[in-house]
């Protein structure tokens, strides 16, 4: 794949999170390039030191390139979050908590919880896993806080079409970021 391409796909699924508005994005790719593993490590590599990590998880047909900022560790460790995880039987650090993540995603049972580790209001997941009714549908389904989640939706939405139109202009995410 060519990288103007990944780097399109990047920007149409995660540009909240590499411009650090959201803790974090995923995207699915079919698992037929090998080159996606050569740009999550030369990513890594670049972006670390500015607090974006990218995760390559590779599934039976397909990958998932999950995206985060430093900030989620924050979020994680919360005391409601973490409590919250621990009712799913996660471990208690951040970096056990990503890695039974990945372990989770590779099962046939779809780890709802994931919406924490995509930095959703926790009580915009509990209402999601528990079937509540929900009041407004965007990047995720919205429980509480309304006008609030309105308000991320539209920067989200923003920030990704202005980094799309950077790269379609012929910018590096490397300029971008």
């Amino acid at each position: 794949m060519p990288k103007q391409r990944f780097e399109s796909l990047l920007a149409n699924y995660c540009a909240p999170a590499l411009k650090q508005y959201k803790y974090a994005n995923m995207f699915h790719l079919p698992k037929d390039d090998d080159s996606i593993r050569s740009f999550i490590k030369q990513y890594n590599q670049q972006f670390n030191s500015k607090g974006i990590f990218f995760i390559l998880i590779e599934q039976e047909t397909q990958y998932t390139i999950y995206v985060y900022n430093s900030k989620l560790k924050d979020y994680i460790s919360s005391n409601a979050v973490q409590n919250f995880l621990k009712s799913y039987q996660y471990p208690n650090t951040f970096e056990l908590c990503i890695q039974e993540l990945k372990k989770r995603l590779n099962t046939k049972n779809f780890p709802h919880e994931i919406g924490v580790f995509l930095g959703y209001p926790l009580d915009d997941v509990i209402g999601f896993i528990e079937h509540k009714p929900y009041y407004l549908i965007g990047d995720w389904k919205v429980y509480q806080n309304v006008n609030e989640a309105k308000k991320q939706f539209d920067l989200f939405k923003q920030t990704k079409e202005k980094m799309l139109n950077q790269i379609h202009n012929g910018y590096e995410l490397s300029e971008i970021l």
